[in-house]
């Protein structure tokens, strides 16, 4: 079994939206490759990028660009 690098796994945009007093985890936002908008929750900010398999089946690396405050969401 060949292990895949961070060359194969292509990069998507995420935008993080942080906790507030009805969501305790962070929530994340990201277009896939496939053209789909798919979510994501994590515990903390740190653990919001990363590799990750996205619903649809595909690996993508989120790297986020956006983080909105709870005030926005």
């Amino acid at each position: 079994m060949v292990q895949a690098t961070i060359d194969d796994v292509p990069t998507v945009r995420a935008s993080a939206y942080s906790p507030d007093g009805s969501r305790r985890l962070w929530a994340l936002a990201y277009r896939c490759t496939c053209g789909h908008v798919h979510m994501g929750r994590a515990r903390s900010y740190g653990s919001l990028g990363g590799e990750r398999r996205a619903r649809c089946g595909r690996r993508v690396f989120i790297r986020v660009v956006r983080t909105y405050p709870a005030e926005a969401a």
